[in-house]
């Protein structure tokens, strides 16, 4: 006779033979350890004496190794999951409705619970924070280490960049050469009426600004103010070509625009006070012409560009502003003309600042042609000097080193001064 049961975890159906009655074993199916059920019958008989001795000695050598429940006895039952949870959670005696024999079970193993959907969505879920959590920083560490090396590299090449200045050859030009340049009438603000009245004045009686150091000169045309610079007595034109110094070449080209900025923006207002009151000066009205003024930031600025707006020379105690700029990049100086050696410094600026931030020493070592063209220059042949009409630069520092001036008042003829 068959004893049949199911397994009070997974409620698999059990058939065993009835001589494992009382027996311990483990269910085929979800290997739990449990008690098989003994008929009514079997347990009255246990109940009331003990077993002949056969039957004893079959009983322990049967309990001392339990067989293997046949597989293929198993036969699985569709389990309903509301069945499962009540089954689980019966008590013993009612799982093995035929009782236990005494002291022959182990306690039961606690019935276990399985997880419900709810618990492993909210498992599912954390760990899918934590993967984007993780996407999201594997993403972000390299970026900002390569942000951070950018960075580190234009420190090290903007510090480790050569000091502009150094030592420059000066050429002495042989001849006093008159240094012209041209500004438009659109530039004075003019109606063509007060240009054609101011053009006709300055041709006939031109504007002279003179002092020791340098002569300038401003005539008219049809084309507009002509301005020009002559060295003063007993001073000659001095050249350099800063620009053959790498450093300062590279240095030029960067801080180009914002030099020829503030020199326009200074040239521009004086080119158009400069034509108001020389025709408030033909109307009749009473004008002074300002003559350091208008050479410094009107005559000076248009001659030079973002370089020679940049820097000054240095003759002992006394500054000398470059008072022209070629196409080359070379700049003139007026300087007395037994002048061997001179420093080029940088301006001071409106700020305070200055404007170029080396120093050259200037060795003047032979004289030049009195063509600037025929001048050997050591320019890059990638500098690209800009035109007169780009950004601007300001007026040269006319303050000296010591208590003596660079650049006195210059005088003016006496034809513009009686002009009221």
């Amino acid at each position: 006779m068959a004893i049949e049961f199911q397994c009070p975890y997974c409620t698999a159906t059990i058939r065993v033979a009835d001589q494992y009655a009382g027996r311990k074993g483990q269910c085929p199916k979800c290997q739990t350890k449990l008690l098989v059920p003994t008929l009514p019958g079997q347990t009255s008989d246990l109940a009331n004496g003990a077993p002949s001795p056969s039957e004893s000695a079959a009983s322990t050598s049967q309990a001392e190794t339990m067989p293997e429940i046949d597989r293929t006895t198993v036969t699985s039952v569709p389990i309903d999951p509301t069945a499962a949870t009540a089954s689980q959670s019966l008590p013993v005696s009612d799982l093995f409705p035929g009782g236990v024999p005494g002291g022959s079970a182990e306690s039961p193993i606690p019935p276990v619970i399985p997880s419900t959907t709810a618990s492993v969505a909210r498992v599912l879920k954390k760990r899918n924070r934590r993967s984007r959590s993780r996407r999201i920083w594997v993403m972000v560490i390299p970026a900002i280490s390569f942000l951070a090396l950018l960075g580190f590299l234009g420190y090290t090449i903007s510090n480790t960049l050569p000091e502009v200045g150094g030592n420059l050859e000066g050429r002495r030009m042989r001849s006093p050469t008159a240094m012209t340049v041209l500004v438009p009438w659109s530039d004075t603000g003019l109606s063509p009426d007060d240009q054609s009245a101011l053009q006709e004045d300055l041709t006939q009686s031109p504007e002279v600004f003179a002092s020791d150091q340098v002569s300038c000169r401003i005539t008219a045309d049809k084309g507009g103010l002509v301005v020009e610079f002559e060295p003063g007595a007993d001073h000659s034109w001095i050249v350099i070509q800063p620009l053959s110094d790498r450093a300062t070449a590279v240095w030029e080209k960067q801080h180009k625009a914002e030099l020829n900025i503030a020199r326009l923006g200074e040239l521009d207002v004086a080119v158009q006070d400069y034509a108001a009151d020389k025709v408030a000066l033909l109307k009749g009205e009473r004008r002074k012409i300002d003559a350091t003024r208008y050479r410094n930031k009107l005559a000076v600025n248009a001659h030079c560009n973002a370089m020679g707006f940049a820097v000054q020379a240095q003759v002992g105690n006394r500054l000398y502003p470059c008072v022209h700029q070629d196409d080359l990049g070379q700049l003139y100086f007026s300087l007395p003309s037994n002048t061997i050696e001179f420093h080029v410094q940088g301006r001071t600026g409106e700020g305070g600042n200055r404007l170029f931030p080396g120093e050259f020493l200037v060795t003047v070592s032979a004289d030049s042609p009195a063509d600037p063209s025929e001048q050997q220059t050591d320019s890059p042949t990638d500098s690209d000097q800009e035109s007169r009409e780009e950004p601007d630069m300001t007026t040269p520092n006319d303050s000296a080193p010591t208590e003596e001036t660079g650049n006195e008042e210059m005088k003016t003829e006496d034809a513009t001064e009686s002009r009221n």
